[in-house]
């Protein structure tokens, strides 16, 4: 491992992820997708209703999300990302 690499260590309460959707209605095309770094449905979905759903958005869980993928985005305990057709992760 490179020295200037550094190891980040995820608390096993954030081990795991929701994958959440925002959207006007369920089958909106143009749905919100994030990923929320706590592991209970309700909190998720809270989280994106509080901060950056709107009023009348249906915000929904749409499953969990990997412990490698909250790795790889880097999200700490409580965060979330966006992600859409814009997002890029480089290999």
């Amino acid at each position: 491992m490179a020295q200037s690499a550094k190891l980040r260590i995820i608390p096993l309460a954030a081990q795991n992820a929701r994958f959440v959707r925002a959207s006007k209605f369920r089958s909106d095309e143009n749905a919100t997708l994030y990923v929320v770094a706590v592991s209970e449905p309700n909190h998720a979905i809270e989280i994106v209703r509080g901060k950056v759903a709107d009023f009348s958005d249906d915000v929904e869980d749409l499953g969990r999300v990997s412990r490698d993928l909250v790795r790889a985005l880097d999200l700490a305990p409580g965060n979330f990302i966006r992600i859409d057709h814009r997002y890029k992760v480089s290999a």
